[in-house]
């Protein structure tokens, strides 16, 4: 699967290294030295084609993260990975973006299975890698954290679009607000999703997590709340330069912290140092 052929949007059969993407299973990855021990859902990041197939972020990898003219060169963590372990990293995320795309009913049938036999539930992170593309596949993550109640399900989310059209149709239907197990972290840069959270901060597990950069929030955001796992590191250079950067602690994992995947009244809003 290193070298898939050419796809579009519309083509659903062609084959990746001899081998039929439909014959291989879209799946759960286990956490990593970040998130700690939990499963995660990954799929194709960026806005452009990767070997031939397009990257589920679309318009929402804005902000600089994401290189269109050389893709490996982006500062976003995930093509960093992709740098870094190739081909296995990559061919994973394919597998699952072209499911969810063209099989959609299939693959959360194929992933509840795969829930129901294990014998231990752990926090599921949505999309470590990758973006909703639609309200539908929205409402298929809200399904699959209602048939797995013992299973933390949590997201951080650009789609407001797509995520409020979801919320609304399931209030509809249902007459009650998403699962409680399932946890939208609303993706917040300057003025982006602001006003999309107020939507919808009356929700217990919606919550807003937000890039701190020195933008002032004061009057939009009261951010009481800030992510653990990083921390300003400063150092002094040879010449005298004092030099600052944003590193993250790895002696605390998501899986941990807990911050974003529980009910806290203090943990509306969270700031974070890196994004």
């Amino acid at each position: 699967m290193k070298n898939p052929k050419t796809m579009n949007n519309n083509e659903t059969s062609k084959t990746i290294k001899n081998v039929s993407v439909w014959d291989l299973v879209p799946h759960f990855t286990n956490g990593n030295i970040k998130v700690g021990n939990m499963l995660t859902w990954n799929k194709l990041a960026g806005a452009g084609y990767l070997l031939g197939v397009l990257g589920s972020c679309g318009e929402f990898c804005k902000g600089g993260c994401y290189d269109c003219k050389n893709p490996m060169k982006s500062p976003c963590y995930v093509f960093k990975s992709y740098a870094q372990y190739g081909a296995s990293v990559i061919d994973s995320h394919t597998i699952n973006t072209l499911w969810m795309r063209y099989k959609m009913a299939q693959t959360f049938t194929i992933l509840n299975k795969q829930l129901k036999k294990m014998k231990k539930s752990k926090p599921i992170r949505i999309h470590a890698s990758g973006e909703f593309e639609s309200a539908e596949e929205v409402k298929g993550w809200f399904r699959l954290a209602e048939l797995n109640p013992s299973f933390p399900f949590y997201v951080y989310t650009k789609a407001y679009k797509y995520v409020d059209e979801a919320m609304e149709d399931w209030m509809k239907l249902h007459g009650k607000n998403i699962p409680d197990n399932f946890y939208i972290n609303v993706s917040i840069w300057h003025e982006s999703g602001v006003e999309f959270y107020h939507k919808w901060e009356h929700v217990d597990n919606i919550k807003a997590f937000v890039y701190n950069d020195g933008y002032d929030y004061a009057g939009k955001l009261e951010m009481k709340c800030n992510c653990p796992a990083y921390k300003k590191e400063t150092k002094v250079d040879k010449k005298g330069n004092v030099k600052e950067r944003v590193v993250l602690k790895h002696d605390l994992t998501c899986d941990r912290c807990k911050l974003c995947f529980i009910n806290n009244k203090g943990a509306k809003v969270i700031s974070c140092l890196d994004h």
